[in-house]
């Protein structure tokens, strides 16, 4: 969603759109790529001489036709780079390609082989992609090193509950193979989702310990690496959502992984070096909290509700079902990447996450009345090249 052209012109613009050293234009880091809007360029360029073209030229138009189509379909269904990967893999040989049919010299023809690859070059080093998403290097075995004790390698077949919003498919495989895994951090789950989790729960309790497992933090770590007592408040706080409780003492297991992480991060040694993963035994125990009531009142729900009815793309209305209470309003964060406000006072906000300033739409009253609205056109206003000009 967020990365679908928002208009005819956006869509048409996106090859050239997908130069811009923005990030999220096509894809979540920047990575500016003049290869599509050369192939915009040369394509016409052929289509302006077809009947003085090289030989051979049937393959490569067809796979041209191939990669527009292939466009049509990415930008309609996500616009996401991730799912056009096929496409940007052939982009550098169909560029090549198109330059070798049209009717020029073998000298010029070269001349622009060479000046989309130093322009492609350019790009990627005034903008580099590479190391965006990286949070470590594997530089020597284990990829991701977890020091297991006695009491993970030789306990019962353990379910290990993790609250984070990424799952630790790097360290279960260290677990024994006896081990449970499930991440509790989806809040937005369907109702047959939730019971698949308390059923599960349940089962799990049933057949054996529950452990909540959680990533340390030095500044809440006693000298031992073990939570302090306010982090143990903490996690059990979160826990109860589901309805686990913290039951007794809890572990820690030393990661090298995760200080290699923080040293990476601080570009350098980390003196802090107790840095591992926390675990605390939990009980499933659904009647001693009961459901989770929902704090916001109706009157700022029907505020949610009607936004989103009107601006559904933006703001999902089953995305809206308990905002998040802020001290003097309250805010829901949607997958598109949008955040809106209402506050104490009743004023409605709303801020795309590329926008340097949030944009007022009105009062509550307002909006329940129709008098106002979100331009919805306008969420996304300030796409490449533009960022935070709104």
């Amino acid at each position: 969603m967020r990365f679908q052209p928002d208009t005819w012109l956006d869509a048409l613009l996106r090859y050239f759109n997908m130069m811009a050293p923005d990030a999220n234009v096509y894809i979540e880091i920047p990575a500016p790529d003049l290869r599509f809007a050369a192939i915009a360029l040369l394509a016409l360029a052929a289509a302006l001489c077809w009947r003085r073209l090289r030989p051979g030229g049937a393959p490569v138009l067809a796979f041209v036709l191939l990669l527009f189509v292939s466009t049509a379909i990415w930008l309609a269904t996500s616009g996401n780079g991730r799912y056009f990967m096929a496409m940007l893999v052939c982009a550098g040989p169909i560029a090549i390609a198109l330059i070798s049919l049209l009717p020029l010299s073998r000298a010029f023809r070269a001349s622009l082989a060479l000046l989309l690859v130093f322009g492609q070059a350019f790009l990627l080093v005034q903008q580099p992609p590479w190391d965006t998403w990286t949070v470590m290097h594997w530089t020597k075995a284990p990829y991701f090193d977890v020091r297991l004790g006695p009491k993970q390698l030789q306990a019962p077949p353990t379910t290990y509950a993790s609250l984070s919003l990424l799952t630790y498919s790097l360290i279960a495989p260290q677990f024994p193979p006896e081990s449970h895994w499930i991440n509790l951090y989806a809040s937005k789950s369907t109702d047959r989702d939730e019971q698949w989790v308390r059923d599960f729960l349940r089962q799990a309790a049933a057949q054996g310990p529950v452990n909540l497992i959680a990533p340390s933090i030095p500044g809440a770590s006693l000298p031992s690496g073990l939570p302090d007592r306010e982090m143990v408040a903490s996690l059990d706080k979160l826990a109860a959502k589901r309805d686990l409780h913290i039951s007794g003492e809890c572990g820690f297991i030393p990661s090298a992984g995760l200080l290699s992480m923080a040293e990476r991060e601080k570009k350098g040694p980390v003196a802090q070096s107790s840095l591992g993963f926390w675990t605390c035994p939990v009980v499933y125990d659904p009647r001693r909290t009961g459901p989770i009531p929902k704090s916001a009142p109706e009157s700022v729900l029907a505020v949610y509700r009607r936004i989103g009815a009107d601006c559904p793309r933006f703001f999902p209305p089953g995305e809206a079902m308990q905002p998040t209470r802020l001290k003097d309003g309250w805010v829901v964060n949607y997958g598109s990447q949008t955040r809106l406000y209402l506050m104490d006072n009743q004023d409605v906000w709303y801020k795309f996450w590329r926008n340097f300033n949030p944009t007022h739409v009105g009062t509550g009253a307002d909006v329940l009345a129709g008098r106002a609205k979100v331009d919805c056109a306008a969420v996304r206003n300030d796409g490449a090249w533009r960022t935070g000009a709104q």
